[in-house]
């Protein structure tokens, strides 16, 4: 940007008014062209313009800024190089005046009534005359100067320049108040509204100054508005400014983003939803309604046991004698076995050991194959806050941060980890944590399954089943089979009933229904079980948007059952972020899942690779080992590696390790069973009338649990705030399931001592001042005392 001093020639010439004002002292007027200018503040023209300000009043304005003023060559040359008009000027020693000026001094009417006046009254009034006709002149003369910087205000950038400081110095509260507005709407945050985001409707409700300077500043002279992609761009630069001004606003724009991208993936799947019911629906048979029909007819065989549930054998046969009509489907399945094609010369000593059977020799564009490397295990366990803070100094030790050589370093860790180092983070600046996606994923399965499995079987079974202990086996059972089931049998009564479905027409006809039942299945498949598969695709796939957009929806499921660890994680990750520079905060979310394999789909999180080469070492290390071995092997890994792969291809051993596959349940045998179940109980079509709102089983559910999405929304907005003012957060109980949860939640001994104290607290004073003394020192005391306490004042 040009802020160099303004030449002479782009300077008003300092006498262009004066020639026309005076002409009888021959003041000549500036000449047009190429001639040389000079500056009227340089020492020989400063004294000249000196004494011409004794005969010409307006010079002596303009003596103070003579640098913004120049003089032409023919000004120049009759008034500094020589002194003709001077002499002139003092010899006549007056100024002259124009004929209008010398009739008005000369005459002195009012309303054509002549006034004979003394001389001295004549002759003061006179001098008055000329001392306002003379500021008359002066102020015309500035008025004309005022006119003349107006139309030049903005020539230089310079000019441009202070002149947009000041703009924005003018602006700069109101674009603040603006912004922590928009920060406390908590409904931009909603689904709903992400998804009808509208550039032109959010730039209508920012600051006008701000998106004006934008609109103008992007807009070609050959347009006349803003439209398509120019808009939108100028709706992200309106982002980027809000988001300079306040670091802990959370961009509308990556909002929006991160909430189409959720959108794709839902529609993708209610498109292949929506197919697969309408080809059930046209098909002669129908595979689920024809087993209803055959449990009935045996069902109704069977005396004394109408509720008795046919066996899953029994099930299967059925469904076999069902399908074997179908000879076209049934296709022989063909099993490959994957051989290395690996070529190992006798003088090869470059052994490669591929990192996985879909290894390619080049990886996709895009995907950067990371280098991996295996430092020394410390024999810490990480469960304890001693025992974290030992791991981080030994982490800036072995990253040399300690040295000055790094400034920074991410580290991957669970939950635990992640949460003791919450309450000592700020003596580690330099180290910044992020959680595993793996480990985040299954805990987000995990809280799900405790969120829709309520007593369906026995306690110690049902236990188990929440505590997903075999990942894999929960993810086919969740988020293939019962998520296929429930899906299938929501849009079931939509596709029966309409002869061409569509997937806009099924989410209108699901917002109309008015069933609390089945809007609540609705909420649980198509939104939070949704942004589980979008957690999982985002990782593999390596989007960070959507990765935000899964985390985000989910979100309210921390806030409303008991898990307060990652309740916290979410937060302050999130809030970690934010406060990062842009080009690091890049980094750090481009680089938490990499893919071994070359392939862009096989991304895999940090947290996950860790724990493959935790196995890897483990099958190095003796069944008993030390310290001693795991550095051995750590140190060692890729020549005992390699020296295993020479030593299977010398004998002709194919595979390295004898694992065989997993076992899968039947995908097509499950979901028709648990479909069956569904639509013979009617449990998920809202057009059945006088239905309970009640689970599977028949267990009552709470009232809370019609409004769970915005109690749940409602609980972690506030825990935001508390969290982000450095509050405590208020304690909350979880939003209970059923009916019986609800009331062991409001019994006072099911509560916490935290719990016990806040209600107690909040009801002493009402108290009588005989009662209050009893309840001193509450946080000293043991939790059945404040219990006792308070169950005696009840009785008195």
């Amino acid at each position: 940007m040009a802020t160099s001093e303004i030449e002479a020639k782009d300077k008003p010439c300092i006498f262009i008014f004066l020639a026309s004002k005076y002409p009888k002292n021959k003041l000549l007027i500036c000449e047009i062209g190429e001639q040389r200018w000079r500056n009227a503040s340089s020492k020989a023209a400063a004294k000249k313009i000196q004494i011409l300000a004794q005969y010409f009043p307006e010079l002596n304005l303009l003596l103070d800024s003579l640098k913004h003023y120049s003089l032409c060559q023919t000004h120049y040359n009759n008034l500094v190089a020589r002194n003709t008009l001077i002499n002139k000027l003092e010899a006549d020693n007056q100024i002259s005046l124009g004929p209008e000026e010398n009739n008005k001094l000369h005459n002195f009417c009012d309303f054509e009534i002549q006034v004979s006046l003394l001389d001295p009254e004549y002759n003061k009034l006179l001098k008055k005359i000329n001392e306002l006709e003379n500021i008359n002149r002066q102020l015309l003369f500035e008025n004309e100067l005022l006119k003349n910087k107006l139309k030049e205000r903005f020539n230089s950038q310079q000019d441009r320049m202070e002149a947009i400081i000041e703009i924005a110095k003018k602006e700069r509260n109101n674009l603040y108040d603006d912004l922590t507005n928009l920060m406390e709407d908590h409904n931009r945050f909603h689904l709903d509204s992400l998804l009808n985001y509208s550039p032109s409707q959010w730039l209508s409700k920012r600051n006008p100054v701000v998106v004006k300077f934008i609109e103008i500043l992007t807009l070609n002279e050959n347009e006349n508005q803003l439209t398509g992609e120019k808009l939108f761009k100028c709706a992200v630069a309106v982002d980027v400014i809000y988001g300079t001004r306040h670091l802990k606003y959370v961009s509308a724009i990556n909002l929006a983003a991160s909430a189409i991208k959720y959108s794709v993936r839902l529609h993708n799947y209610l498109s292949a939803i929506l197919t697969e019911a309408s080809i059930e629906k046209n098909e002669d048979t129908n595979v689920i309604n024809d087993l209803i029909v055959n449990q009935k007819i045996k069902t109704d065989k069977k005396n004394g046991a109408v509720n008795v549930l046919p066996t899953i054998a029994e099930i299967q046969q059925e469904i076999d004698q069902t399908i074997s009509k179908k000879k076209d489907i049934s296709k022989p399945l063909v099993f490959k076995f994957y051989h290395p094609k690996v070529n190992v010369s006798k003088n090869s000593t470059n052994l490669v050991n591929p990192l996985s059977i879909t290894q390619k020799s080049k990886p996709q564009n895009n995907v950067n194959l990371s280098d991996i490397l295996v430092p020394d295990p410390l024999p810490i366990n990480p469960n304890s806050i001693a025992n974290v803070q030992k791991v981080l100094d030994h982490i800036k030790e072995i990253s040399k941060i300690k040295k000055g050589e790094r400034k920074w370093i991410a580290v991957i860790c669970d939950r635990i980890p992640y949460h003791y180092a919450q309450k000592f983070k700020n003596k580690y600046p330099e180290i910044l944590l992020i959680p595993g996606p793996l480990h985040e994923e299954m805990n987000m399965l995990k809280a799900f399954v405790e969120l829709n499995w309520y007593n369906i079987i026995s306690l110690k079974l049902l236990s188990y089943f929440k505590k997903c202990i075999n990942h894999y086996k929960a993810w086919d059972s969740v988020c293939n089979i019962y998520r296929h089931s429930v899906a299938m049998e929501l849009v079931w009564p939509y596709v029966d009933s309409n002869p061409n479905p569509t997937v806009n027409g099924y989410l209108n006809w699901a917002k109309n229904q008015n069933d609390d039942l089945y809007k609540l299945k609705y909420e649980q498949i198509f939104l939070y079980l949704q942004t589980i598969i979008n957690f999982c695709d985002s990782v593999r796939s390596n989007q960070p948007l959507l990765k935000s957009a899964a985390r985000r929806a989910f979100a309210p499921i921390w806030s409303a059952r008991r898990h307060p660890i990652y309740q916290e994680i979410e937060v302050a990750d999130e809030e970690q972020l934010m406060r990062l520079h842009p080009e690091i905060r890049k980094i750090i979310e481009l680089n938490s899942a990499i893919s071994r394999s070359g392939w862009s789909n096989q991304h895999q999180g940090l947290d996950d690779v860790l724990e493959e080469i935790y196995k890897m070492l483990k099958t190095l290390t003796p069944p008993i080992s030390t310290q001693k071995h795991w550095n051995m092997a750590a140190r060692n890994c890729m020549k005992f590696i390699k020296l295993r792969k020479r030593l299977f291809d010398t004998i002709g051993y194919a595979n390295n390790e004898s694992t065989g596959s997993r076992t899968r349940p039947d995908y097509e045998t499950e979901s028709q069973w648990f479909r069956i179940q569904l639509r013979k109980t009617a449990f998920l079509n809202p057009n059945e009338k006088n239905r309970s709102f009640e689970s599977l089983d028949g267990y009552k559910l709470s009232e809370i649990m019609k409004t769970f999405s915005i109690t749940a929304q409602t609980r972690r907005i506030n825990y935001i705030k508390e969290k982000l003012n450095s509050k405590k957060p208020l304690i909350s109980r979880p939003i209970p399931i059923t009916i019986d949860e609800e009331q062991i939640y409001s019994a006072e001994s099911s509560m916490k001592k935290e719990e016990l104290i806040f209600g107690i607290e909040s009801l002493i004073g009402s108290l009588n001042d005989t009662n209050r003394p009893q309840f001193r020192g509450l946080k000293m005391k043991k939790r059945r005392i404040i219990s006792h306490s308070t169950t005696s004042s009840r009785f008195d």
